[in-house]
């Protein structure tokens, strides 16, 4: 193999790494549970959520790979450079409450799925027309709860990323 192929498969590799194991972030108990609870109170009306937010997920991954590829910095260490010391530790502690609710959420979630699987959502039969429909078209709810179900989904998916 030549040293300029060698060099761009492992550049390949560098990329492929971090930004697989950031796409498969969301399949995680948290994410599993925060998308059950609202399907089993909405059915088939937020479904459209799930491709807007993967949509939205994947802008959000692009964007940081971007900043880091043209800078050569973190997200904390572009913030520290903007705004000063305060301003990353700031970040840092951010990060640390999200990621110490993540924790937890991801333990609740483990207990919440342990009763879960996909062959029951298979077995109970379920209107793949609608699915499709509910998917594609967006159907804005109608009660508060609906909207913090919203919140929740984008929630889980965006800064996860």
């Amino acid at each position: 193999m030549r040293e300029s192929g060698r060099r761009t498969w492992i550049a390949f590799l560098a990329v492929l790494g971090p930004g697989l194991l950031a796409g498969l972030s969301d399949d995680d108990p948290a994410g599993i549970t925060t998308y059950s609870v609202p399907g089993a109170d909405f059915g088939y009306t937020l479904l459209w959520i799930i491709p807007a937010s993967t949509v939205l997920l994947v802008q959000f991954h692009l964007m940081a790979v971007r900043l880091g590829a043209a800078t050569g910095k973190g997200c904390v260490g572009l913030i520290r450079e903007k705004w000063g010391r305060g301003a990353g530790y700031f970040a840092v502690g951010g990060l640390l409450f999200a990621n110490f609710g993540t924790i937890c959420a991801e333990y609740a979630g483990i207990s919440a799925t342990l009763a879960l699987y996909i062959v029951d959502g298979l077995l109970a039969g379920p209107d793949w027309g609608a699915v499709w429909h509910r998917s594609l078209v967006p159907h804005l709810p109608t009660s508060p709860a609906g909207w913090i179900a919203i919140a929740a989904a984008l929630g889980t998916t965006l800064p996860d990323g």
